[in-house]
């Protein structure tokens, strides 16, 4: 019995020892990433390919490259960070980059985020609750003082760690200190002004996987339902004015307080990717008038006091992002204008009940979807967008957006309403797509003139009205 199980024994060994002791050797002109990235809309990353191993280039205040090997003898450039792909575990330093590694279906390698009552999507909480991710920050009297911890590097075995700039520093340091032998990835896909070069950062993460051709499809879905959302959006007639976030003492939010004097309005700027979203919605920036002759060419948002934005908040159509502390996920409009001595009471959006809040999805802990999958799901978020400002053009259910239950209307005031919508003729389909239905028709015909004894199930057509996509609370589900 030993006798006829050595030779195979022998064999197995001898194929497996060299690529233990010595590493697996590059094979000399095998293409090992057949499948391949490019980012179309996202303009702070890029990515080339040379057979044994890619170059991932990030490009913040300083440039960050990535060599990622498929074998160990591959020629990597030497000034280059280098790391063997694909990896197994990651860790993340923001919610965000939680949403590209589960839309690729990669959730079950995520080890450790920076605090994991952050955490939204209902199979991720199990698996914290579970010890299966950990928090990576380091706590102080029990708050998260966003420090990584290298231990829980060490205890999880992490590859990568996804990170800001800022952070990646520190994790390089203590790599370099022998605390841990983690990699950090900087993502910054905060520079992207258009929400779908924020998404597309997620095939930037499928290549730490070796995973673009799921990243590629991915997409692709959803840059395809970005734009029926936006087709259904220029179609109809209105154009509200809409206005984004709220004005707090965010002195008083580091003292988990809440004071009503001092008010600073942090709005969006011009070329920021919620006004991306708000114009690709059918709709006009309200604040955008404040922005005359100052310098925004970046896309941080900028402080005003409440007084200065006063006249465009209250001519405002629509107020969404309101992000009121604490939630009023239950509040009606009428406790919203009564807030901070009823500031808000003359503002059109208060009086018209047209104020969304993006609560609609939360944790157990109150923290907001939106920020780990949202950006990750623009389609969503434009369709959510698309029926709050034209509601006879998107009939999805709201996800992300949380509309306040309505108040009593004043009798004076005249509020928007978008009541254009798609006409009964109106199948949304493009010349090339109605000469595809003809074509297939005539060939049904042929074949059941040919005496065909079966049934092509196939059917290519859309409705009048672009229902958008079902609503989505787990990423494991990224039809």
């Amino acid at each position: 019995m030993c006798k006829s199980i050595l030779p195979p024994l022998v064999f197995l060994l001898l194929a497996v020892f060299p690529r233990i002791c010595f590493g697996a050797a590059c094979i000399d002109g095998k293409d090992y990433f057949p499948s391949k990235v490019s980012p179309s809309y996202s303009k702070n990353w890029q990515i080339s390919y040379h057979n044994s191993y890619k170059l991932l280039t990030v490009f913040s205040s300083s440039q960050y490259q990535y060599a990622l090997k498929a074998c160990d003898d591959a020629p990597v450039p030497s000034d280059a960070v280098v790391l063997s792909v694909p990896i197994d575990s990651v860790a993340s330093t923001e919610t965000t980059f939680v949403g590209y590694v589960s839309v690729i279906n990669q959730a079950n390698s995520l080890s450790a985020v920076m605090n994991t009552s952050f955490l939204c999507d209902p199979a991720l909480r199990v698996r914290a609750d579970d010890g299966l991710i950990a928090t990576l920050c380091l706590l102080s009297g029990g708050y998260c003082t966003y420090t990584v911890n290298s231990a829980v590097l060490n205890e999880k075995q992490v590859d990568v760690v996804l990170t800001d700039s800022y952070t990646a520093s520190s994790i390089s340091e203590g790599a370099a200190n022998g605390e841990h032998s983690s990699v950090p990835i900087v993502i910054q896909e905060t520079t992207e002004s258009h929400p779908l070069g924020r998404a597309e950062w997620l095939k930037a993460v499928a290549a730490l996987y070796n995973l673009e051709a799921t990243a590629n499809s991915e997409f692709d879905g959803i840059a395809r339902r970005y734009a029926d959302a936006n087709r259904a959006a220029m179609s109809a007639s209105g154009r509200p004015s809409v206005m984004v976030n709220s004005p707090a003492n965010y002195t008083a939010f580091e003292s988990h307080s809440w004071d009503a004097t001092d008010l600073t309005w942090y709005a969006a700027g011009p070329q920021s990717y919620i006004v991306r979203l708000i114009k690709d919605a059918g709709a006009t920036y309200a604040f955008e008038a404040a922005f005359a002759g100052m310098n925004t060419t970046g896309l941080a948002s900028f402080p005003f006091s409440t007084s200065t934005l006063a006249t465009y908040a209250t001519a405002a159509d629509v107020w969404i992002n309101t992000d009121f502390y604490p939630a009023l996920e239950s509040a009606t409009v009428a406790q919203v204008a009564q807030r901070d001595g009823a500031a808000y009471s003359a503002y059109k959006s208060v009086q018209c009940s047209a104020v969304v809040p993006r609560d609609g999805l939360t944790n157990s802990y109150g923290f907001v979807a939106f920020f780990e999958s949202g950006v990750v799901q623009p389609d969503v978020v434009l369709w959510e967008l698309v029926r709050i400002f034209h509601p006879n053009w998107a009939t999805l259910p709201f996800t992300y957006y949380f509309p306040l239950r309505p108040s009593t209307k004043p009798s004076d005031v005249s509020c928007y309403a978008d009541t254009s919508a798609p006409s009964s003729g109106d199948s949304g389909l493009s010349g090339g797509e109605i000469a595809g239905i003809v074509i297939g028709c005539a060939a049904a015909v042929a074949l059941i003139i040919g005496g065909a004894m079966f049934f092509v199930g196939y059917r290519r057509g859309y409705a009048a009205i672009p229902s958008g996509p079902a609503p989505r609370t787990s990423l494991d589900v990224m039809a």
